[in-house]
């Protein structure tokens, strides 16, 4: 139970940094508008304001100019990464809830 508990909150940390990481690349490259930037940066540091990362993939789900900027890399290869990482999640992801781990 132990490194069940450090896995997911490894993988909210981490997807937290991914989606920062995306919203900085996107303001440097103005690759959205700057609209969707307020409301990305706000929707992501609202919910870090209670000190924790607690659920914070579902809270970067409604982020919807990430899933824009995600369209917007054209490199092939990170496109490639990206998807391969996003599988790999989902099967594990999966079969620990399959498992009765995550109840919702």
């Amino acid at each position: 139970k132990k490194s069940l508990l450090f896995y997911t909150v490894s993988q909210e940390f981490f997807l937290s940094l991914a989606v920062l990481g995306l919203l900085i690349w996107a303001t440097i490259r103005k690759k959205l508008r700057k609209s969707y930037l307020v409301y990305s940066y706000f929707s992501f540091f609202l919910p870090t304001l209670t000190g924790n990362l607690s659920s914070m993939p579902r809270y970067v789900l409604v982020i919807f100019p990430v899933y824009i900027a995600l369209a917007k890399i054209k490199e092939t290869r990170l496109k490639r990464l990206l998807l391969l990482i996003s599988f790999v999640l989902l099967i594990i992801n999966t079969a620990l809830f399959l498992r009765g781990y995550w109840v919702a």
